[in-house]
């Protein structure tokens, strides 16, 4: 019984956490497509890894940044649980 529960909680974290990593592309596409920046700020927000060139290139507090936030936090969550759940099942 456990291990179907560990199975399940495993494989959809990694289901989440690969979902997310597309939406928050989707969603720094649709800033630096709103805000109609340079080449470099476009290229920064949309390329530069750990979302640090949307935090950089986007200073100021707005709902949308907050949503972004969010969604890198359940992101984070999601993949240290799937890592943590693959290495229990790998090594026990």
């Amino acid at each position: 019984m456990f291990d179907w529960i560990i199975l399940l909680v495993s494989v959809s974290a990694m289901w989440v956490t690969l979902f997310l990593v597309v939406v928050l592309f989707l969603m720094r596409l649709y800033v630096v497509l709103k805000a109609k920046s340079g080449l470099n700020q476009a290229l920064a927000v949309l390329l530069i890894p750990f979302s640090i060139g949307y935090f950089y290139a986007i200073p100021q507090e707005t709902k949308f940044k907050k949503m972004y936030q969010t969604l890198v936090l359940v992101q984070f969550i999601c993949g240290i649980l799937a890592f943590i759940i693959l290495f229990y099942t790998r090594f026990m």
